[in-house]
């Protein structure tokens, strides 16, 4: 049997791979994903990770249905709901220690807007991108949350207007992040 290191080099020659879109290295690791089609590219430098295989968009509208997001906002059976809300609030006060008070943040792929609604309840003030519009519509439904789904570039937003900007997640969602 090949040692991982060999096996990794192999994988690799064999990829198309870019150079890094953080640091434009071009040394990685490969691991595998739980899809036996999928591997997880970490370069080697900076750390960063992607799926490869990257999704095209037509892949990942196909991921962001009721599906997806569950019915009436429900990802998840009840204790798991629980915990999901749990660990989000958790992270919505470390954030919050982190910030000043009533700080203009702005979550990319924001999906249900759970971290935001935490956040607008801690006194901020909440913006979400999201490329669903089913989960735009539900982050929607709380009051004070502005949700977009136009492509970040194209939203209107003035550059350098918000004071922290959350990524949860997110890169594995992109086509070319």
């Amino acid at each position: 049997q090949m040692p991982n290191h060999q096996v990794q080099t192999i994988q690799l020659e064999r990829m198309k791979l870019s150079p890094c879109i953080a640091c434009d290295s071009l040394e990685f690791l490969v691991s595998p994903t739980i899809q036996p089609a999928l591997q997880l590219i970490q370069c080697k430098q900076c750390g960063i990770s992607y799926t490869y295989p990257r999704p095209n968009l037509t892949e990942l509208e196909k991921l962001y249905s009721e599906t997806y997001y569950g019915p009436e906002n429900v990802k998840f059976l009840h204790i798991v709901e629980s915990l999901v809300g749990w660990i989000t609030g958790r992270r919505a006060r470390r954030i919050h220690e982190m910030v000043t008070p009533h700080s203009r943040i702005l979550e990319i792929g924001c999906g249900r807007g759970l971290l935001l609604k935490q956040l607008a309840q801690l006194g901020h003030e909440c913006h979400g991108s999201e490329r669903s519009e089913l989960a735009a519509q539900r982050a929607r439904k709380t009051v004070g949350l502005r949700i977009y789904t136009t492509p970040l570039e194209k939203s209107g937003l003035e550059p350098h207007s918000f004071d922290l900007v959350i990524l949860w997640h997110v890169l594995e969602h992109l086509e070319e992040p």
